[in-house]
């Protein structure tokens, strides 16, 4: 049990970076691609986040 929890902490600040990566994205005042780019790189955060926890920690718990 006490490995899991530093891999979950891992996943859920990976998806926290990639919302707030979001919302700097809709809420910015940076040229159309900029935006483009910070929903592309927080979609892929969120992706890569749902990716560690449902995989690796779901590997990990016996």
């Amino acid at each position: 049990m006490s490995v899991i929890i530093p891999w979950v902490v891992i996943a859920v600040i990976l998806v926290v970076v990639g919302i707030v990566l979001i919302i700097a994205g809709v809420k910015s005042h940076f040229s159309k691609v900029w935006k483009i780019v910070l929903g592309v790189l927080g979609v892929a955060t969120i992706c890569l986040g749902l990716y560690w926890f449902l995989f690796l920690v779901g590997i990990s718990i016996p």
